[in-house]
């Protein structure tokens, strides 16, 4: 991934990028959201294919799922000491979208 990137701007996403991947880069997005919210958008998602699916499972399994992130021997989930939080509760994708487009351009001096 690192040589794919080497010249040019670009954008990742993933749960390591930050800390694991990428350590250099210009600008680093750290995103959360409450487990209550995050498990509401994975429950949408899943309940199109799994009418059996319940909230209370998907919130068992993402806290299940951030915990052993948070405490695996290798790149632990964490945020980068120079990563901007964005807390996504209560915001729509294009609402995250144009915030992080408004900040990436007033870091990096773009204009338009």
């Amino acid at each position: 991934m690192r040589r794919l990137v080497k010249e040019g701007a670009f954008i990742a996403d993933g749960r390591d990028l930050g800390t694991a991947v990428f350590p250099d880069a210009d600008l680093k997005f750290y995103m959360d959201a409450s487990i209550e919210e995050r498990a509401k958008r994975r429950y949408n998602e899943l309940k199109a294919k799994n009418d059996e699916i319940t909230l209370d499972s998907v919130i068992k399994n993402l806290e299940s799922r951030d915990h052993a992130d948070k405490n695996r021997d290798a790149d632990p989930l964490k945020k980068a000491s120079d990563a901007i939080v964005i807390d996504t509760t209560g915001k729509t994708f294009e609402e995250q979208v144009d915030y992080m487009s408004a900040i990436i351009r007033e870091e990096l001096n773009l204009n338009y």
